[in-house]
């Protein structure tokens, strides 16, 4: 598989691409020992990395600690070998196709989850529009939910190795994109939803889908300043430690599981696990899944583990 890296001012410009921002400096300086990370950036099309780039730039970046790698796919097509190649040990995010994206989903399988407009019954999916879903996984996060109780989807992204986002998500005003409803998250709460899947250490994939369309200045602007959060979070990143001493436990005796079950809040960062009863996993969650077993339901999240 052939990506062709862009390593200087002048690889930007021989591709017709100018890189300077309003200030006319560089829109992406080399951060050297400063940076506290690295994102790697591949695109599937020329004309996709130069409308990101020339929305990207009129940004501030002063405050960003992360390098930025950018790179551009020669190849239309993604096989098994070609996925094979991508080191998903360091964070990247993929501007692609719904074709390309159905590849990368055989890496991640059920490691993954989705920004949508619609869902079906395999894969969790967040922000999903109840009047466009036939079928509903029951990890999903309907648009409904999520503006009532963020912490849904909030335990749903830190749970999650793989984000494929589409801007379908997001209202027509706001993301000017042919496929978005009336209906969406808007647009600050989708580059919430990024921030905050950006600030958990162990997130390192995310899949813009850019479709088949030729999208217009304002939706590749809308996809810019969504990038910009996620970048935010990364720049941000809290790492809990689920052993501390000084973080909160709760033990839970339910009539659905055999053993009680153990919820952790983390001293730091305030948010929530459970140690799954059988492997010990720490596995993410919200105050509500907590305060749902002790009332004596059920939430989703523990569904999988019922014995009962």
């Amino acid at each position: 598989m052939q990506i062709v890296w862009l390593k200087s001012v002048e690889d930007f410009v021989s591709l017709g691409i100018n890189i300077e921002n309003q200030n006319g400096s560089s829109g992406f300086p080399s951060l050297g020992q400063r940076a506290k990370g690295k994102i790697k950036m591949i695109f599937n099309h020329k004309n996709s990395m130069k409308s990101f780039i020339e929305q990207f730039c009129r940004f501030s970046l002063l405050q960003n600690q992360i390098e930025i790698s950018f790179g551009l796919l020669t190849e239309k097509e993604l096989n098994a070998e070609h996925i094979n190649e991508f080191d998903i040990q360091d964070p990247f995010v993929f501007f692609g196709s719904q074709i390309q994206q159905e590849s990368f989903l055989k890496i991640f399988k059920d490691k993954c989850a989705f920004i949508e407009n619609s869902c079906d019954n395999k894969t969790k999916t967040i922000a999903y529009q109840r009047h466009l879903t036939d079928k509903v996984h029951h990890h999903s996060v309907s648009l409904g939910e999520y503006k009532t109780d963020f912490s849904k989807a909030e335990s749903t992204l830190r749970s999650t190795q793989a984000l494929f986002f589409n801007v379908n998500a997001i209202r027509r005003q706001d993301s000017f994109h042919k496929d978005s409803k009336l209906t969406g998250l808007d647009i600050y709460e989708s580059c919430q939803l990024l921030r905050f899947y950006a600030m958990s250490a162990s997130q390192n994939f995310l899949f813009i889908n850019i479709s088949h369309h030729s999208l217009s200045e304002e939706t590749w602007e809308c996809i810019a300043t969504n990038f910009w959060y996620y970048l935010e979070g990364k720049n941000q990143i809290e790492i809990d430690n689920v052993e501390d001493k000084e973080n909160k436990v709760y033990l839970v005796e339910s009539t659905f599981f055999n053993k009680p079950l153990s919820f952790i809040q983390a001293q730091q960062t305030k948010r929530w696990w459970f140690i799954h009863p059988e492997t010990k996993e720490s596995i993410p969650c919200s105050e509500g899944d907590y305060l749902a077993i002790r009332e004596g339901t059920i939430p989703n999240i523990l569904l999988d583990l019922c014995v009962a």
